[in-house]
């Protein structure tokens, strides 16, 4: 067998799309997703595996582990940012307080922020 025909691939759906789904719901919150990457990623196989079922399982769950992790890194991530965006506006605005007249704009505070934190002299 070369590779998986479009009625093959329906009937492994038909049989197993459920519990596939069920199964990546206990590692993810995007069960579906990870169900239909990796019945993408089967299709694109040059040869199917031996054992098929025991493949897509197998696959399922490395997907849903993988899709948990990352999402679990994008929130780190985002909360870390929206906590340095709230430490750093009160920053820029007490350099802007304190600034003679000119420049104090947006652009002159952040270029000023940065270049203090890369050690560099701000003009």
């Amino acid at each position: 067998m070369d590779q998986l025909k479009p009625e093959h691939v329906a009937e492994l759906l038909r049989r197993h799309g459920p519990a596939l789904v069920l199964y990546a719901r206990m590692w993810c919150d995007t069960p579906d997703d990870v169900v239909q990457e990796t019945l993408l990623s089967l299709v694109a196989q040059r040869s199917p595996p031996r054992n098929i079922a025991a493949w897509l399982f197998r696959s399922v769950r490395n997907a849903a582990v993988s899709a948990s992790r990352a999402s679990t890194r994008r929130r780190r991530h985002e909360s870390q940012a929206r906590h340095d965006q709230a430490n750093l506006l009160p920053c820029i605005a007490g350099r802007f307080a304190r600034r003679p007249r000119r420049g104090r704009n947006v652009e002159d505070g952040l270029r000023h922020v940065a270049a203090r934190r890369r050690g560099w002299r701000a003009h």
